[in-house]
């Protein structure tokens, strides 16, 4: 059975949501261009769900300081 992946990034210029059915071994890929982000509080947010069951993750984004 396969689970729904979702992926979404809180805090960029637009609203992004990405999904994905696992395969048989468990692993989904997501491919997708970063967005132009525009807040102090940014992360990469990614849930799965399956039979009612859910999990997620959360990144926190921070710029690179520049030299």
């Amino acid at each position: 059975m396969s689970a729904e992946t979702k992926v979404r990034v809180e805090g960029g210029e637009s609203p992004t949501e990405f999904s994905a059915l696992t395969g048989n071994d468990g692993g989904a890929m997501l491919q997708f261009e970063m967005p132009k982000l525009s807040g102090a509080d940014v992360a990469l947010v990614i849930e799965a769900c399956r039979d009612g069951a859910k999990g997620h993750l959360r990144f926190q984004l921070r710029a690179k300081p520049r030299a």
